[in-house]
């Protein structure tokens, strides 16, 4: 499968029953993979509950989320 462009990625507040309150916005190539972004990113970003899809069930990730 083939990639073209790119993908927004949002880090946002909860709000309930209203669209989260950004707080990052970022825009990476659309070959590079979430986990990627995320790990650079947002990974030391303590106190948080992230919630993605099944792509961020990796061993590893986990195990750095944890210790966080």
């Amino acid at each position: 499968m083939y990639y073209y462009g790119l993908k927004l990625h949002l880090l946002g507040f909860r709000r309930i029953d209203k669209l989260p309150h950004p707080k990052q916005i970022l825009f990476s190539p659309a070959s590079v993979n979430d986990v990627t972004v995320f790990k650079d990113a947002w990974l030391g970003i303590e106190n948080r509950t992230f919630w993605g899809d099944k792509i961020y069930f990796v061993n590893d990730l986990n195990q750095q989320m944890l210790e966080h």
